[in-house]
């Protein structure tokens, strides 16, 4: 549901370091139970797509 969100919203244009703050905001963990990065989010956009 997460991963569905993230896509979402870089598709319709939102910066990626605005997914990764409103995420840590929200209290939403990394695979590694880190804190998100916009750099994170992309790795994750392009090993999923």
């Amino acid at each position: 549901m997460i991963v569905r969100e993230i896509f979402d919203r870089a598709i319709s244009g939102e910066a990626l370091s605005h997914i990764a703050q409103d995420l840590n905001r929200h209290g939403v963990p990394t695979k590694q139970a880190g804190r998100w990065a916009a750099t994170y989010v992309k790795a994750m956009l392009r090993r999923t797509s």
